[in-house]
């Protein structure tokens, strides 16, 4: 496992560090899959940085923000691995 944290642990968060954050987080990630995004969210900014480092980006087509990944550039993610994700939420919140 590897830890990358552009600053110091010490430092509050920020919304400008979330962003260098997940720019750190996608190129370092094969694709990015979004869950579930609000129309201004940071899972957005996310999967729009993944997409322009060249990541492929899947989405659910369940909320206002992924039908915008979907319709600008997002893959939709195959039901089989819908249902597994949502199996695996619901179980979750069953702790």
């Amino acid at each position: 496992m590897v830890l990358c944290c552009p600053k110091f642990t010490q430092h509050r968060p920020s919304p400008n560090g979330l962003m260098r954050r997940n720019r750190l987080i996608t190129a370092l990630s094969r694709a990015v899959i979004v869950v579930e995004a609000g129309p201004s969210s940071g899972a957005l900014y996310a999967a729009r940085g993944g997409h322009d480092q060249g990541r492929p980006v899947f989405a659910i087509n369940n909320s206002a923000g992924n039908a915008e990944l979907l319709k600008e550039f997002a893959h939709l993610l195959p039901m089989m691995l819908t249902s597994l994700i949502d199996k695996y939420l619901s179980s979750s919140n069953d702790d």
